[in-house]
């Protein structure tokens, strides 16, 4: 059973990993065909795309991964239906109210009238997009872990390709991009239902389903909508203080600490199948589970610093270089975040929702206070203290909060934690050659093996 686990966390890890993988593929492209100005544009775009995405979808992918097991296979059929007309509903909603603020903007002649004629098409992007996960999401519960890993590439390869066409051979610049990624989810979300959807679905809306959709969503969206502050604060702020090039600049740096945050959020979310599938067990493995995590955080996280200049020139410019230093900086931030979203599948075990949003809330006052002082005066710095002091604040609200009912943290776990930061202090403070970096690297593996020598057993032996 534990290496079928482990077999079906790789595919799942693997298919998360390659669903991310465009917005990577992506930034050599970017950086090559738009101007500093443009990419500084379509991190804006982004960022309402992520907005977009979370009110719309409104917490369907979680939702529905911890509610299925609650339903029997009859009851599933309604509660997806229920699920996506809520999804329609919301979306006809978002673009009622869209219509408003343009005519208030267009009569006003506000700075933002220009982004309109974006907004529109991201809002039935989101729409399409929800419905995708929806279907991998049942995918995931169905255990074909093949198939979803084998459609989440049909979907890389796929936007890659109609981006590239319509921003290259069309000339449509950050138009392009946002036309090229909506017809790519509209192409496969058709896909995706006569795959997986069509199978679970019964054309029955459920008031009571819907009631209980909501009950346990609305927290979760709040949570992300406040989550999505706390990442996109320091961008406005950059945008309002020192203009769309140093935007540009700070939105590298953000995407390449993403390529360590994406693959580890992939690793929890094949991670958290087995979490609502084996509540009881997880729970009682809780310790070894943390100091396993936070080691394979950090050490990814190291590999990440290690191997910063080289990654920048590979996925963009000799122009951003100077976005070297700052990688180092923000990387604890992610890792801080990485634990916090491990603390959070925890939590939800007990649909505890509720709590999680309000961890958020306290980090949305501590970052307003941070961010808002800090970035203008400190630029980058600033922005990076900021980000880590958000998220160590919601990171201790949160323990408090699981430790109530699950004693996860350890003695080993905090060896780990402070084993890294130590390795950032002295990249940070230091010019570190790769060599010596290696070498600590190679320390930090055998230390880590060792931390986690009782779980390394049960996987291998």
């Amino acid at each position: 059973m534990l290496n079928k686990n482990i077999s079906d966390s790789f595919w799942y890890t693997f298919g998360e990993i390659i669903n991310k993988t465009s917005v990577f593929l992506l930034i050599p492209f970017y950086t090559t065909y738009f101007s500093k100005e443009e990419f500084g544009i379509l991190s804006l775009v982004i960022i309402f795309t992520t907005i977009s995405n979370h009110i719309i979808s409104y917490g369907s992918k979680t939702a529905l991964l911890r509610l299925i097991y609650d339903y029997s296979k009859d009851q599933i059929k309604k509660l997806i239906f229920t699920v996506i007309s809520n999804l329609f509903f919301i979306l006809i909603s978002v673009l009622l109210c869209l219509i408003v603020f343009h005519f208030i903007s267009y009569k006003n002649d506000l700075a933002i009238l220009n982004y309109f004629e974006y907004c529109y098409f991201i809002c039935f992007h989101s729409f399409f997009f929800s419905l995708i996960n929806i279907g991998l999401t049942l995918i995931r519960v169905d255990r074909k872990v093949k198939y979803f890993t084998a459609f989440n590439l049909l979907k890389t390869v796929t936007e890659i390709v109609l981006i590239f066409f319509f921003v290259k051979f069309l000339s449509d610049g950050v138009f392009g991009k946002i036309i090229g990624s909506l017809v790519s989810v509209m192409i496969l979300s058709l896909v995706i239902y006569f795959v997986s959807i069509n199978k679970y679905i019964s054309f029955y809306y459920s008031r009571k389903m819907s009631k209980d959709y909501f009950s346990f969503a609305t927290p979760l969206v709040i949570n992300n909508l406040v989550g999505w502050t706390l990442v996109s604060y320091d961008q406005f702020l950059f945008q309002h203080n020192f203009g769309l090039e140093q935007l540009a600049i700070l939105a590298l740096v953000f995407q390449i600490c993403s390529i360590y945050k994406f693959s580890m959020e992939g690793v929890l979310r094949a991670f958290n199948v087995y979490l609502y599938e084996k509540m009881k067990v997880v729970k009682e493995g809780a310790k070894e589970i943390f100091v396993f995590f936070i080691s394979l955080f950090s050490i990814c996280g190291f590999l990440l610093i290690i191997f910063k200049e080289q990654i920048i020139l590979i996925i963009s410019t000799s122009d951003y270089i100077e976005a070297k230093p700052l990688i180092t900086y923000f990387v604890f931030s992610r890792f801080i975040m990485l634990i916090n979203l491990l603390i959070v599948f925890f939590l939800l075990i007990d649909k505890n929702s509720k709590g999680v949003t309000k961890a958020t809330f306290i980090s949305l006052i501590t970052m307003l206070l941070f961010s808002t002082y800090l970035i203008p005066n400190y630029g980058f710095v600033g922005a990076a203290i900021a980000a880590s002091l958000t998220f160590l604040s919601h990171n201790i609200y949160l323990s408090l909060l699981l430790n109530k009912s699950i004693n996860f943290y350890s003695l080993n776990g905090f060896l780990g934690i402070i084993f890294f930061v130590l390795i950032l202090l002295i990249n940070i403070l230091f010019e570190v050659n790769i060599p010596i970096n290696l070498t600590i690297l190679l320390f930090h593996v055998l230390l880590s093996a060792y931390l986690n020598k009782n779980i390394l057993k049960r996987i291998f032996l």
